[in-house]
């Protein structure tokens, strides 16, 4: 008879009892459920959404029954018995065994010390493979055995993500150590990184510890690979706190993806590039060789099955993916909506790309739309930043330097403090460095199409155009 000893009650799951003193206790189904979920994540943060999805599976419930439920759980085991981390979820406080059968020797513990700790699989299993990253992939692999810091950088939908995904899992095959993803995207404030980074590698952090300081001491001997994802926006916590933390935690290393760099001692920044298209006079063996023909192609064919690439429209796609930058977000948006538009429709359409492509379904919105995407790193720029952004779409081609200090520089800006700003935009992707001596810059078109829509919102097109022109 499996038996779990939860404080000073008996678990016996197959028999869905609670017993005090060998006699059970009433407890309603839902309320045992939770116990359950609780029991199996001993002493770890579980969030509101893994309870509500766990213990309500299929079916649209209202937020409320949660908390009902955890009453009924504390009135039976006692008030201290679940602790409730505001904003985040539940936390089981009492401690957890299994009772050993009669004839074994001792009772065997379930909740695990903080050194042998192994992270439960908690992230995101991609349904398709990955396309054109293998060389990436291969020196992220090697950058990881010799530093401890890894930003990686690039643009708005170009595969951050999902780069370090297929890395993780990569590293989840190794046997030398622990992986944990820590999707921090939607945390918005920076005390809540401990918990979020806590939850994800299943550690129970102490009250009235400081989070990072707490987080140091559970994982001072830990062999682990932490992916930190979307951390944009928590830049400057993260600059400040993570050097001391991996300074203490001898055997972790540190995955960031990020449209900056934190610029710290230490971080190897890799830079993502856009997939690389086939020039326009491409045959159509070259292009069916192009990273971002071959995603394009995959992914119509899998929403359209009359969709193949042929030589008869392989000057088509070539032109999309060209006009969509081989930014993997916008060719995956784009072959959505191959079965409604097809190729020429679809390719007439793309000035109005950020209207056209969007997918409404995904869960994450700055995964779904380019839209959002381009709105989430716009929105993370200063004013300055946004101003000069705006101002530079004004150029079609590659501009110089000089030039665009002085296209971006006013009243309130100096070119000195322009060329600074255009650094900062460089370091986001959001302006790219052309190969010539002395280098040029250019905005990708994508980039290019969507300041100059703010361009034209603000009634500042006519101005930046008379400055470029000057």
């Amino acid at each position: 008879m499996d038996r779990i000893r939860v404080g000073e009650f008996e678990l016996a799951p197959s028999e869905r009892s609670l017993l005090s003193g060998g006699k059970p206790l009433e407890l309603g189904a839902r309320a045992f459920d939770l116990l359950l979920v609780l029991v199996e994540n001993a002493g770890r943060l579980v969030s509101k959404n893994t309870l509500i999805e766990r213990v309500w599976p299929k079916v649209i419930v209202d937020e409320n029954n949660l908390p009902a439920q955890v009453a009924s759980l504390r009135r039976v085991l006692g008030a201290g018995a679940i602790r409730t981390v505001p904003g985040f979820g539940y936390r089981l406080e009492l401690a957890v065994t299994a009772v050993a059968a009669p004839d074994s020797p001792e009772v065997v513990a379930v909740r695990d010390e903080p050194r042998r700790i192994m992270p439960r699989r908690s992230w995101p299993s991609p349904l398709s493979a990955l396309i054109g990253r293998e060389e990436e992939l291969r020196e992220l692999e090697m950058i990881l055995t010799r530093s401890r810091l890894i930003t990686l950088v690039g643009i708005a939908g170009v595969g951050k993500t999902r780069l370090a995904q297929e890395l993780l899992t990569r590293e989840a095959e190794k046997s030398d150590g622990a992986v944990a993803w820590v999707p921090l995207g939607g945390v918005q404030e920076a005390q809540h990184v401990p918990s979020t980074i806590a939850l994800s590698v299943g550690v129970s952090l102490p009250e009235g510890v400081d989070g990072f300081v707490a987080l140091a001491r559970a994982l001072e001997h830990v062999p682990l690979l932490l992916i930190l994802d979307c951390v944009e926006h928590l830049r400057s916590v993260l600059a400040n706190q993570l050097p001391a933390l991996l300074s203490q935690m001898h055997a972790v290393r540190a995955l960031l993806t990020s449209q900056v760099p934190l610029g710290i001692t230490g971080e190897v920044v890799y830079r993502l590039g856009v997939l690389p298209v086939p020039e326009r006079n491409a045959s159509c063996d070259e292009a069916t060789r192009s990273a971002a023909v071959e995603l394009f192609a995959r992914r119509a064919a899998a929403v359209d099955r009359r969709f193949e690439l042929t030589r008869s429209n392989a000057a088509l796609v070539t032109e999309v993916c060209r006009r969509l930058d081989g930014i993997p977000l916008a060719l995956e948006l784009a072959a959505a909506r191959i079965p409604a538009l097809g190729l020429t429709a679809l390719l007439e359409h793309l000035d109005d790309r950020f209207r056209l492509l969007r997918l409404a379904s995904v869960a994450e919105p700055r995964h779904g739309a380019l839209q959002a995407a381009f709105d989430w790193s716009y929105g993370l720029l200063n004013a300055r930043e946004q101003r000069a952004l705006r101002r530079l779409s004004a150029f079609a081609g590659s501009f110089s330097l000089a030039a665009a200090a002085r296209c971006a520089a006013d009243t309130g800006m100096d070119e000195a403090e322009a060329i600074d700003v255009i650094g900062c935009l460089v370091d986001r992707s959001l302006i790219s460095v052309v190969a010539a001596d002395p280098p040029r810059y250019a905005l990708l078109e994508t980039v290019r199409h969507f300041a100059r829509e703010k361009l034209h919102a603000l009634g500042e097109l006519d101005a930046a155009q008379a400055r470029t022109a000057a």
